[in-house]
């Protein structure tokens, strides 16, 4: 499973309540499966963090494994965006990545934001 950029936010503000919430349930449920981010998934967390906060953003991060873009992976994102854009529904960059990551992989993607992943053929998501 690869988990988008919300599930790390909601999953970072329910351990600072200590307060079980969805985010959690969802890590809780998928078992041994293996758990993964984007290369995208990382920086849009980072995002949120200044410089000062660095060491704070890259021990939340190290429990999971980076998924990075090769060659296959642009073929997938250019493929994917061309088959959006001839029916009228691209989606934005970011989350064209995450999805052509998800399908060379054969991952699902857990979101909160469906919107954009489910007009992409082929791709599994999970919505929580």
């Amino acid at each position: 499973m690869i988990l988008d950029t919300t599930v790390l936010i909601d999953l970072q503000k329910e351990l600072r309540r200590g307060q079980t919430g969805a985010a959690s349930r969802l890590l809780e449920t998928s078992g041994d499966a293996a758990v993964f981010i984007t290369f995208v998934t990382w920086l849009e967390f980072a995002e949120g963090f200044g410089d000062d906060d660095r060491l704070a953003c890259e021990r939340f991060l190290a429990g999971f494994q980076v998924l990075w873009p090769d060659v296959e992976t642009a073929w997938r994102a250019a493929r994917v965006s061309r088959s959006l854009r001839a029916s009228g529904g691209p989606i934005g960059d970011h989350d064209l990545w995450i999805a052509a990551l998800a399908l060379q992989h054969g991952r699902t993607v857990a979101c909160r934001n469906e919107q954009h992943f489910r007009r992409v053929p082929g791709l599994s998501f999970r919505a929580y």
